[in-house]
């Protein structure tokens, strides 16, 4: 079973006592760390902020637990408009990583259904920000998903679920693809991956995940009241069975998304 970072307890038995343990070292932390706040001075002088003396073990906490799920996998989320070609492309050819070559496919399966025709294909592909290297962010042999489930209303995957091909095909358009009928094409889909912790991120996954961990477990204990998302992605293509559910449009769930599914998740 693959773990939910926002919940403890689909962490191995062992890893989440580990964790668990760690409770008085993290309030102890984030004593220290009003302590600290409430030392600077009022007017305007050099400050040296003292150093948290929690802070070394705090790191090594979250060293060790990253090190305890390095072989673990965890439940990640991909927002895309996708056709239904598409989504049964997945079930049997698995996770393809961003490429302009698979892009071109992608393009030609359009143009195939009539969707747009060859001059249009060809000129999204241009356009597109895997022809500018890393210009417009890296993209090209990765695959995106975030590890927390977002709304879909919200205004990091409304652009995606809103228009086809995500960021590869549309990012640099004038229109966003507008006037080639990209939010037209498919329908908006939420995709539910298992990503194993060794290889995403180029392997170095787990020691970003085992400091997200102990950041939510300090939300969980009250500690703190704010958690960034974060974003996994993965540089080897996944089998098919790494795909574990579709969610589209005008499915219960996919509506439901971080507002009553998965009903571990709260935010």
């Amino acid at each position: 079973m693959s773990i939910d970072l926002w919940d403890i307890e689909t962490l191995p038995p062992e890893t989440k006592k580990y964790l668990v343990e760690g409770d008085d070292l993290l309030a102890k932390f984030c004593a220290e760390e009003i302590a600290i706040e409430s030392s600077r001075p009022t007017g305007r002088v050099f400050w040296q902020r003292p150093a948290n003396k929690f802070a070394q073990s705090k790191a090594e906490l979250e060293a060790d637990i990253g090190y305890m799920i390095s072989g673990e996998s965890i439940r990640c989320f991909h927002y895309a408009r996708m056709t239904d070609e598409e989504i049964d492309l997945i079930g049997k050819r698995g996770i393809v990583l961003s490429s302009a070559p698979f892009l071109k496919e992608r393009l030609d399966g359009l143009v195939a259904a009539q969707h747009i025709n060859r001059v249009q294909a060809d000129q999204i592909y241009a356009a597109s920000p895997l022809m500018t290297g890393e210009l417009y962010g890296r993209r090209d042999g990765l695959f995106w998903t975030c590890a927390i489930p977002q709304p879909v209303s919200d205004s990091g995957v409304e652009r995606l679920l809103r228009i086809w091909g995500g960021e590869v095909a549309s990012w640099t358009l004038v229109d966003a693809g507008a006037s080639f009928g990209l939010a037209g094409i498919g329908k908006p889909r939420i995709l539910e991956i298992e990503i194993p912790i060794s290889t995403a991120m180029e392997g170095r996954a787990a020691g970003t995940i085992g400091a997200w961990l102990v950041a939510r477990r300090m939300v969980d204990l009250g500690l703190s009241d704010y958690q960034s998302g974060i974003d996994v992605y993965t540089d080897i293509a996944l089998p098919p069975d790494a795909l574990l559910t579709v969610h589209t449009e005008g499915d219960e769930n996919f509506m439901a998304m971080a507002n009553g599914y998965p009903s571990s998740y709260s935010n």
